[in-house]
């Protein structure tokens, strides 16, 4: 299996898995050719769909993913079938030491013609210890790339008009509408920071903001193809 990476990242296919993956965890591309050998990151590697930095006399021999300490990572795939071509799909890496983070990636495959990173989540949270308010800055970050989609994974199923009544989960709602929820007291404690977020990250251009729970099976899927949803979709 050990040709299969190598093969995958230089097909260069901008829905590819393998690609977003690397991107994420910082890896470097070793390539040799008649000049000798160079390295590049994964940003230099992808040029544009099917396209890359290995010239006609060379190849990509190795591929190198540093080991970080205190580091944790996911990936998550939105496919119409098991072991299709991402839908849209996105990893994320953290690193941390003694209560602040070092480093953070984000790695995004089927988003536009290649396999891309966003290197402002880096900046804006290395050196910073995990906080509700986080979700702020992903919300800007988000309005700065025009995104269509924003999505948060909580452990709590949505917006509820009643946090002890699961019934009352709110499957739609406007920005104005999270205001008034806000004022009202009817979110409240650490659902503050990631509703404000949804609500300015509409208010700058993102289409739409879901709120769901990660614990859900599928629910990524289940909130983005169907009319039903599993969570609370927010709009401008």
């Amino acid at each position: 299996n050990r040709g299969t990476i190598g093969g995958s990242l230089c097909q260069a296919d901008p829905s590819e898995d393998l690609s977003a993956v690397c991107a994420t965890l910082d890896t470097s591309c070793v390539i040799n050719g008649s000049r000798g050998e160079r390295v590049v990151t994964m940003q230099e590697f992808h040029r544009g769909p099917y396209e890359t930095a290995v010239g006609d006399d060379e190849i990509l021999t190795e591929i190198r993913i540093p080991i970080k300490p205190g580091g944790s990572s996911a990936y998550e795939k939105v496919e119409r079938r098991a072991g299709d071509w991402a839908v849209v799909s996105c990893g994320a890496a953290i690193w941390m030491d003694g209560g602040l983070i070092t480093d953070a990636r984000v790695g995004l495959a089927a988003v536009g013609p290649n396999t891309t990173g966003i290197p402002g989540v880096a900046e804006l949270l290395r050196g910073q210890s995990p906080s509700e308010e986080l979700f702020g800055e992903a919300g800007a970050i988000a309005a700065a790339l025009s995104a269509d989609k924003l999505v948060y994974l909580t452990d709590v199923s949505g917006v509820q008009s009643d946090r002890h009544d699961p019934a009352s989960l709110i499957g739609q709602i406007d920005a104005d509408g999270i205001d008034g929820l806000v004022e009202r007291g009817v979110v409240d404690g650490g659902m503050i920071p990631k509703v404000e977020a949804a609500a300015h990250a509409v208010r700058s251009g993102v289409r739409r903001a879901h709120i769901l729970d990660g614990r859900v099976a599928h629910a990524l899927l289940v909130e983005l193809f169907t009319d039903t949803g599993v969570g609370t979709m927010v709009s401008p």
